[in-house]
Formats: C-alpha cells, sequence, structure tokens
C-alpha cells in the first residue's frame, strides 16, 4: 500500500475508515452556528431556541453521534424542548453502535478518551485479534468504568451497557 507521502507499506488486507462529513452546506449564511455539524446544546437545541437538530447532523453537547441509536432517542427530547421554548431536558445517552463483521458482533458503549485504561475482563487475545468466543473490554478512568467493548459476548455487554446508563441517568439526576 503507497501512502500518500510515498511511503509504502506491505499488507496483505487494507481497510480504510473515512467517517462521514455532516451535509450542512444548504445552511451556510444561516445564523445557525455550524463546526462539524450543528452545534447544539444537550438538549438538541441551537442558539435559536425555536430550531433543534437530531441525528448525524446534530452537534449535541459537543460531540457528533453517527448512529441510529442517537436519530431514534435524541428526537423526543428535542421536540419537548422545541414546544417548551429552550432546554428542559437533557439528552444524556450512553452512546452506542454495533457492527456484524464476517461472522462477528462487534459492539461498543460509552465515551472512550485517550489515556483510558483497557482491561479485557472475559475472552481475550490471539495475535491480536479477539480470541475464539470473543472478548469483552472495560475502559476505565479514574477507577470507573467509562465505555465497554465486546466481541460476540452479547449477554455480558448488555449488563456493563446497561451499568454505563444507570449511571449516566444518576449523574444527569446530579446536576
Amino acid at each position: 500500500m503507497e501512502l500518500f507521502d510515498g511511503r509504502i507499506l506491505p499488507a496483505d488486507i487494507v481497510i480504510v475508515g473515512i467517517g462521514a462529513t455532516p451535509n450542512t452546506a444548504w445552511l451556510a449564511g444561516s445564523t445557525l452556528a455550524l463546526r462539524d455539524g450543528v452545534l447544539c446544546d444537550d438538549g438538541c437545541v441551537t442558539a435559536l431556541p425555536q430550531v433543534v437538530a437530531v441525528g448525524d447532523v446534530a452537534r449535541v453537547g459537543g460531540t457528533r453521534a453517527e448512529h441510529w441509536t442517537s436519530a431514534t432517542e435524541q428526537p423526543r427530547v428535542a421536540g419537548a424542548n422545541l414546544l417548551a421554548g429552550g432546554s428542559s431536558q437533557s439528552v444524556r445517552s450512553v452512546p452506542y453502535f454495533w457492527s456484524d463483521q464476517y461472522g462477528a458482533r462487534i459492539q461498543f458503549a460509552g465515551r472512550r478518551r485517550e489515556g483510558d485504561t483497557v482491561r479485557i475482563t472475559e475472552g481475550g487475545l490471539t495475535d491480536g485479534a479477539p480470541a475464539e468466543g470473543g472478548l469483552l473490554a472495560l475502559y476505565e478512568r479514574e477507577g470507573r468504568t467509562t465505555a465497554v467493548l465486546a466481541v460476540d459476548r452479547p449477554r455480558p455487554f448488555m449488563r456493563v451497557r446497561r451499568e454505563l446508563s444507570l449511571e449516566s441517568r444518576v449523574e444527569s439526576a446530579a446536576l
């Protein structure tokens, strides 16, 4: 594989993840704040209280989540806030995605940051890949679980995901 700078890397298979760019060109020139999406507060409300945004294009509370779970969880809160004329509710869901790849179910939930400690609690790795039967890995920061990654471990994954969601709701209530 030849890189842009001319270096050549030996590879049998190359997988490229290019991400997604929100289509906000049609909003250029409007008074909405745009930066990798439509900027919103934690309740999907823009700087204009009569305008809300949801889904892939919405940068809610500083984060843009490109998954259908965001697009299904955000509208209830956005609609309530639109009717209230401002943010009376917040979206505090734990980010989540899953994908089936080559016969393996990959699931991730939470907010991983650079520097988090990763601890495999079930299964393991074989030659840098999930071992037969998969794995469950916890991302931890300051003694707390912040995210979970699972390959072919749906039950323990759902247990940790529920715990993360419960913690998120408790933190929201404390704010």
